[in-house]
């Protein structure tokens, strides 16, 4: 925030009044020093969200069209398991 001059003294935002601009820049540097952050604008908050979103997205359209080697090595067993519950019930026919 900036530091304005009135007829009152100095502020710093609605901090104040100060009587010399020095004692309110150090009131500035304390604020930042313990951890004050100018609030973002609703469009920066946006704007981090739709990007976001999108990685989001593209993470889910990769997934789905990507099978990874762990899917194709449990659709393997499940054939194979199929295979052999398969052949088992054709002996219990006989």
């Amino acid at each position: 925030m900036p530091i304005r001059k009135t007829s009152k003294g100095y502020y710093w935002g609605e901090k104040g009044p100060f009587p010399t601009r020095e004692k309110a820049e150090a009131v500035e540097r304390a604020a930042y020093a313990s951890g004050y952050r100018k609030k973002e604008s609703t469009a920066t908050k946006d704007a981090h969200a739709e990007r976001a979103g999108r990685r989001v997205t593209k993470d889910l359209e990769y997934d789905m069209g990507h099978k990874g080697k762990d899917d194709a090595k449990a659709e393997r067993a499940g054939r194979k398991v199929t295979k052999e519950i398969e052949y088992d019930m054709k002996r219990r026919r006989r």
